[in-house]
């Protein structure tokens, strides 16, 4: 488990739970994929 946000993960530990808005407004939550893999990107900018 991740104790602050400068903690890095390590390989085989879960990820943190979280959730995002979707570009058409809902939210979509990593717990929302639980069982199925998930490939994440993050791309830091202004559309």
């Amino acid at each position: 488990m991740l104790k602050d946000s400068t903690t890095s993960l390590r390989v085989g530990d879960s990820a943190p739970s979280f959730a995002l808005p979707t570009v058409d407004r809902n939210v979509v939550s990593l717990s929302d994929f639980s069982g199925k893999p998930v490939f994440i990107i993050f791309i830091r900018g202004t559309w």
